[in-house]
């Protein structure tokens, strides 16, 4: 606009005292104006931008290479830079210039797990004034799928006289579910016999009840983070789905059954039946419910609790009402152990919780997030 009125003003005067410098130099604005406009608009049909990545899954702490090639097509006059936003594989941004014909390749850093929309943003072509600007069309983003990285955890203790191999658990049949009726045997005790229904049927019948069940383990996730995580965040949720992995790989590998109900966008139920690949990829795409309740989460996974010969809790932060719950669930006989996240493991407001844990026969490990920090490069 700027360029436009000088123009003007310039060919005003030149008018006005009949000075052909003037008028040139109004004339060289003006042409100069309407070529920058005309090239960035042709640009804006004959210019496109593709973009690629040489893999499109990789590990926390992975280097995947992008490409971007901004192609010309003969038929766009000479233009300046591309100025664009790469969106980069832990939700930020980074500004890029680029030249039509030169293809740019750009090692992206894998710094937290998820699922990432990796592509270019915000195209803009310059004149080679830079008097005008035009918006090009944005290639489709490629997902990229950041995959937790386990390490080695303690092997799993069940309660006791359960191995974890497939032998049959101590626990009683479940006397509040009866299943069926059968004939009185001798041995039977009293409290099995349906007083009821012998009388109908002249016999003896007793009840019977669900059949115990196979030691199994079963792991929970606290998806809430601590109110001060602030910037930690992204690695406090790192950490957090590298324990649950180390753990599901921990168990398949000692062939052991470990369940893990994630409470995630869409929910899902884990297994260790499940291939190593499978695991790593569904914890990689699960969007953690913060908002889900832990007390609420262990009402609704009561049944599963009560009949697992241990039971894991993965959580970043602690309260008084979880370490009550945590304690009664002990109490009914299974093995607890709490994996909880901090890089503060000494803080005293977590000191009583733990001491009162402990007390109760409650195992605790700490895990301290380790922030993914990119491969110095070899001058």
């Amino acid at each position: 606009m700027r360029v436009l009125l000088a123009g003007l003003f310039l060919l005003f005067i030149s008018l006005s005292l009949s000075s052909a410098a003037f008028l040139a130099a109004a004339l060289m604005l003006l042409v100069t104006l309407l070529y920058s406009l005309l090239s960035v608009s042709f640009s804006r049909h004959c210019l496109h931008v593709r973009f690629s990545l040489d893999i499109q899954e990789a590990a926390r702490g992975d280097t995947v290479m992008a490409q971007i090639l901004p192609a010309r097509l003969h038929a766009a006059l000479p233009v300046g830079a591309c100025t664009a936003s790469l969106a980069l594989p832990d939700g930020t941004l980074s500004h890029l210039i680029l030249h039509a014909g030169e293809p740019v390749h750009i090692p992206l850093f894998c710094r937290h797990v998820g699922l990432w929309p990796v592509g270019v943003r915000n195209i803009y072509v310059h004149d080679l004034f830079g008097l005008w600007q035009a918006q090009l069309p944005v290639p489709p983003a490629v997902e990229l799928l950041v995959r937790p990285v386990p390490f080695s955890v303690p092997l799993l203790a069940f309660a006791p006289g359960e191995n974890g191999l497939g032998t049959m658990a101590n626990a009683t049949e479940d006397l509040s579910s009866p299943s069926d009726v059968r004939a009185y045997m001798h041995g039977d005790p009293l409290k099995k016999i349906h007083w009821k229904l012998s009388a109908r049927r002249q016999e003896l019948v007793v009840r019977r009840f669900d059949a115990p069940i196979y030691p199994q383990a079963l792991m929970l996730l606290n998806t809430r983070l601590p109110e001060n995580a602030g910037r930690q965040s992204a690695d406090l949720n790192d950490a957090l789905m590298e324990t649950c992995a180390s753990c599901l790989l921990s168990c398949r590998a000692q062939n052991e059954t470990l369940l893990f109900p994630l409470y995630a966008t869409p929910p899902m139920l884990l297994s260790t039946d499940l291939s190593e690949q499978v695991l790593l990829n569904a914890l990689a795409r699960a969007k953690l419910d913060a908002s889900a309740s832990f007390p609420q989460m262990m009402a609704l996974e009561s049944r599963r609790l009560r009949t697992s010969g241990a039971t894991l809790i993965v959580s970043s932060c602690l309260s008084g009402d979880m370490v009550e719950e945590m304690l009664h669930l002990r109490k009914l006989g299974p093995s607890l152990r709490l994996y909880l996240v901090t890089d503060t493991p000494d803080n005293p407001d977590l000191t009583p919780f733990i001491v009162q844990l402990q007390d109760g026969l409650c195992e605790v490990c700490f895990v301290t997030p380790q922030p993914a920090m990119p491969e110095a490069s070899s001058p």
